[in-house]
């Protein structure tokens, strides 16, 4: 959901939906250098614009105006028209237990996108919608949060590309210093029609599993190992694993 690239291709214009769906699964996995693929929602860079913050408890909220889109966030010269509007009102309706809902609504399709216009429209036509869903929930040892996504991309040449996403994970500190911790998520994309009247998901359908155990030495020794899973599913054909192993040594001084 965070940083996970798609199909959908910003520096490029692509053509027609058979575009799109030939890049199924590449955008993460097999890239093109000569392209720069989508995320869902890309938390690398700053956005620049102004967004306001408050609390009245036990309400939370947010709104704001800022450059760029969710995916494609500009911290610098902006290259599409227009600009994103965003906010999140949350509740806190006792200690441990946070949940909201937030938004976002811009134009994402660069400037050199126009060619492909049909006569009479403007890129400030074509959207990107965000709709999300967020709780927390934190209990003594126990520690629990998620997300969900709904996204919409409106293309000229390809019709409306939506995504729905989410995750779930959950922490167990134990007394002797030790945690545990998993995480499961998936991403599921909408159908489109190609030239030869397939029906099929415009990017690969995919679903990432994790575990950690934890230890803290002392108070600024940390050790912890972990394990990851990723399966895609690209259409037509089976599926696809990725496996690997991790451990970390963290270190405070």
């Amino acid at each position: 959901m965070y940083q996970y690239r798609t199909a959908l291709v910003w520096n490029v214009a692509q053509m027609s939906t058979d575009d799109v769906v030939a890049q199924a699964g590449r955008g993460q996995l097999a890239p093109d250098a000569s392209k720069v693929y989508l995320p869902i929602i890309d938390e690398r860079w700053w956005d620049t614009g102004a967004v306001a913050l408050g609390s009245l408890r036990p309400l939370e909220f947010s709104l704001g105006v800022v450059q760029g889109s969710p995916s494609w966030p500009s911290p610098g010269y902006d290259e599409t028209p227009g600009q994103t509007v965003l906010g999140r009102v949350g509740l806190v309706p006792v200690p441990g237990i946070r949940l909201g809902i937030s938004g976002a609504d811009g134009t994402w399709m660069p400037g050199w996108f126009s060619f492909l216009l049909p006569a009479g429209a403007s890129l400030r036509d074509y959207r990107e919608t965000t709709v999300m869903a967020d709780l927390e929930v934190a209990r003594g040892p126990f520690e629990l949060r998620g997300e969900c996504v709904h996204r919409r991309w409106e293309t000229i040449t390809a019709g409306d590309l939506e995504v729905d996403g989410g995750y779930g994970e959950a922490r167990w500190s134990l007394a002797n210093g030790a945690w545990l911790a998993v995480r499961g998520e998936a991403l599921r994309f909408s159908d489109v029609t190609t030239s030869s009247l397939v029906t099929r998901p415009w990017d690969d359908d995919v679903a990432r599993w994790e575990g950690v155990i934890g230890y803290r030495l002392t108070r600024d020794v940390r050790l912890k190992l972990g394990a990851q899973r990723t399966i895609r599913e690209p259409f037509g054909a089976g599926r696809v694993t990725n496996d690997f192993l991790t451990a970390g040594l963290s270190l405070r001084f």
